[in-house]
């Protein structure tokens, strides 16, 4: 939702603190770009794996023309061949899709983890994914072993994202705001979570002025 200055002061809202609310609007709204901008790289690189895989596939199918051209008068030598070749694509192929699945599950469990994109690029070239299990379902089993190996490790023990809690810590609420203390400007500005900041605006929108 946007909103305009004269929207804000229309709302009864003193004009030093009008850019104070458009600036935490801002910080919203970078936010979810750049979460989109995430959903397009993965987007993106979901492309170029399907594509390698097309060109895989594009491979078997000429092994397999290979077979069907063999010459008559030495068939069996060249249908071993073939056979030989076809079973290697194939091979490699699994090989590529195994380790693609690997790089991809580890990728998606280190960013729900909060790792930064330097990190988890860092960590997959230093060939952690090979410790990933699939299953036969396709999907990674070990992964929280594999996240606390990469955690215990030297190099790695470094990145290991830090997550901290923002509390607020209220005086004795006055009897009239429900049990609760009516929370001012200042004490709103010092909450660094967004969602949480928002919150705290819209529960105490009476006791900011603010007009519903």
């Amino acid at each position: 939702m946007s909103f305009k200055r004269s929207d804000l002061a229309a709302l009864g809202i003193e004009p030093e603190k009008i850019q104070t609310l458009i600036d935490w609007h801002m910080e919203t709204v970078s936010g979810l770009q750049a979460k989109i901008d995430e959903n397009k790289d993965a987007a993106d690189e979901l492309a170029k794996v399907q594509a390698e895989l097309a060109q895989v596939k594009k491979d078997l199918n000429t092994a397999n023309k290979a077979i069907d051209t063999a010459n008559k008068d030495d068939y069996k030598g060249k249908y071993e061949t073939a056979t030989a070749e076809l079973e290697m694509l194939k091979s490699e192929f699994a090989a590529k899709e195994t380790a693609t699945a690997k790089k991809a599950a580890l990728k998606a469990e280190l960013k729900k983890e909060n790792y930064s994109d330097r990190a988890v690029n860092l960590i997959l070239r230093n060939g952690f994914a090979d410790d990933v299990e699939i299953g036969e379902d396709g999907t990674a089993t070990n992964l929280a072993d594999v996240v606390k190996a990469i955690q215990a490790d030297s190099d790695f023990s470094g990145f290991t994202p830090q997550v901290t809690e923002t509390k607020v810590n209220l005086e004795t609420p006055p009897a009239n705001a429900g049990g609760k203390k009516a929370l001012t400007w200042d004490d709103i500005d010092k909450i660094k979570d967004t969602d949480a900041r928002q919150r705290a605006m819209a529960e105490n929108m009476e006791a900011l002025g603010i007009k519903k």
